[in-house]
């Protein structure tokens, strides 16, 4: 797809925005839909790419929402490295969908095995919402 110079991002401070969001989302680097933002981010600071500002947009956003949740459940997500089809990975991708899509809490079969997971890696049942809404969503 060709690059129009028009929606490229170009300016020193955007490529330093891209840094900034980067940066935050590189714990979920293991999760394929960041992990090919943050190969166009990189492909896009080399010169060797382009990326338009929708996309820009996206990365500040997910980055933006990534670390605007409790630093448990960035622990908890950030921790998925594989794609695999086990069901602690497909409860941890609603989970990550809902929060970086905005779509806010999950429920049932999925949110019982986050709380699992929640239990067994801290000791005591969550607290929190597993997939909290981000604020600019409400």
């Amino acid at each position: 797809m060709p690059w129009h110079e028009e929606n490229q991002i170009l300016g020193t401070a955007e490529r330093l925005a891209l840094l900034r969001g980067a940066g935050a989302l590189f714990d979920l680097s293991g999760w394929e839909p960041v992990g090919s933002m943050l190969e166009d981010v990189r492909m896009a600071l080399h010169g060797s790419g382009g990326m338009t500002r929708g996309e820009f947009r996206r990365v500040l956003q997910w980055a933006d929402r990534w670390q605007s949740i409790d630093p448990r459940l960035r622990a908890l997500y950030g921790t998925q490295k594989d794609s695999t089809a086990s069901c602690p990975s497909i409860a941890v991708e609603a989970a990550l969908w809902a929060i970086m899509g905005g779509h806010g809490p999950i429920s049932g079969p999925c949110y019982a095995v986050l709380r699992e997971r929640w239990s067994d890696q801290y000791g005591y049942p969550p607290p929190i919402e597993m997939a909290p809404m981000p604020e600019e969503s409400k």
